[in-house]
Parts: structure tokens; C-alpha cells; sequence
């Protein structure tokens, strides 16, 4: 859960909004609405579709910030390795801002 946390916090920086604006595009929240459990899956796979399918956060934060967010949410029940953390990690410190 920590790594699909970071992975919402690199697509509110790649949107420059709040998630939960972003949320609120994709699913009705209003208090008279219960959100089921399946709208909240769904939301997963829409933000890998927009963010990393179609390259929306490869082009907003670059590429070593991409290759930690496709393992961050990944595609369906694909768990990433531990390795390929690591190398990500060491991509996005060896960046110069």
C-alpha cells in the first residue's frame, strides 16, 4: 500500500492538483452517493491507463519519475520486485532539480 500511496503522490504532482480532485473526475463522491467498492478498483486502472498507458505523467515528470509510477500501480495483480524499486529509487536520486 505504501508503493501505490507514492504512486498517487507522483500523479498529484504530474496533474499539479490534489488527488481528491482527480478523484472527483472519475467518481461521484458527494455524501448522498455510496462510492462502491468496484468504482475504487476501476479508479486504479483508469490512472494507469491515463498516467502511464497514454504517457500523461512520462511527459509531466520525466522518465525516472515514470519508471517508479509503473511500479507504484501497476497494471492488474502484477507485483513488482523489490530490485526494481531500488533501481527506480537510484534514477529519480541521481535526478539534478
Amino acid at each position: 500500500m505504501d508503493a501505490y500511496s507514492l504512486g498517487c503522490i507522483l500523479i498529484e504532482i504530474a496533474e499539479w492538483t490534489p488527488l481528491r480532485k482527480i478523484i472527483k473526475k472519475r467518481i461521484d463522491t458527494s455524501i448522498s452517493v455510496d462510492v462502491k467498492l468496484n468504482n475504487l478498483a476501476l479508479l486504479s486502472q483508469s490512472m494507469h491507463g491515463r498516467y502511464i498507458t497514454e504517457g500523461v505523467a512520462a511527459f509531466r515528470l520525466g522518465a525516472a519519475s515514470m519508471k517508479m509510477l509503473v511500479l507504484c500501480i501497476p497494471a492488474g495483480d502484477k507485483m513488482p520486485d523489490l530490485a526494481d524499486f531500488n533501481s527506480a529509487l537510484e534514477d529519480m536520486a541521481a535526478c539534478d532539480i
